[in-house]
């Protein structure tokens, strides 16, 4: 469980990580002078929309409380009469 858990954690991060990677494609979109493309609507809509949901993760994250998975009496059959 406790893998699975940090394997969840790990994906999570992930993907923020990806957002941010698109995030990074409006600073790109801001520097015409060079040749580049300017800030479509389209790509305005779609940054925000990865600021949103990078945001949305990263409370998943924070209100996840990990389980105590301690070895020990982990086994409810156990505790049962």
């Amino acid at each position: 469980m406790e893998a699975k858990e940090e394997q969840l954690e790990h994906a999570l991060w992930s993907a923020i990580s990806l957002f941010q990677h698109v995030e990074m494609l409006d600073e790109l979109a801001h520097i015409d002078e060079n040749g580049l493309a300017t800030q479509t609507e389209g790509l305005a809509a779609r940054l925000k929309q990865a600021r949103a949901q990078a945001a949305r993760i990263r409370t998943v994250i924070e209100e996840t409380a990990s389980p105590d998975l301690g070895q020990e009496g982990d086994d409810a059959r156990a505790d049962s009469p």
